[in-house]
């Protein structure tokens, strides 16, 4: 099993632990008393619709073909960059869908922490223990995380023993 793991909760987005089913992806921070879930989805992009096709591919081509059939290999490679590459040549980059926030109402002295995320099976756990001193008592708290490709939706699993 291929495993990441830390000993404290993520600070910055770049330390939160990445879940995802191709469609739809999250960034799990891993909070004791809050978490924070930063999700996206494929459709929320900056600017909007682009139509990458290139204008001058059809044009070209014709050429293209008769350079290669030349051996004119380096001058076909120029064309093509002009004339085959999408328009622009860059997509527009994802945007955050939203924030799901969760506030636990947990007291008590943190005495154990692992945030990880399994790699093959792309779940990302938060387990952590409190100790409430004035009852003595001792709970562990687990949060699992990953999105479902077949039934296209992100499952959580919250428990505590």
């Amino acid at each position: 099993m291929s495993k990441l793991w830390y000993k404290q909760p993520a600070r910055i987005w770049e330390e939160a632990m990445p879940i995802g089913n191709g469609r739809m992806g999250a960034m799990v921070f891993g909070g004791v008393h809050s978490e924070q879930l930063q999700v996206n989805e494929e459709s929320i992009w900056y600017g909007g619709k682009v139509d990458r096709l290139n204008p001058d591919a059809l044009k070209y081509l014709p050429e293209i073909r008769e350079l290669l059939k030349n051996g004119q290999i380096g001058k076909a490679q120029g064309l093509m960059n002009n004339a085959l590459a999408a328009n622009p040549n860059s997509v527009h980059p994802y945007q955050t869908l939203g924030d799901i926030l969760f506030w636990f109402g947990q007291n008590g002295k943190l005495s154990s922490y692992e945030r990880s995320l399994e790699l093959d099976k792309a779940v990302s756990s938060v387990e952590y223990t409190l100790t409430q001193e004035d009852k003595g008592e001792d709970t562990t708290f687990t949060r699992e995380y990953f999105f479902s490709k077949p039934a296209d939706c992100m499952v959580m699993r919250f428990a505590a023993n």
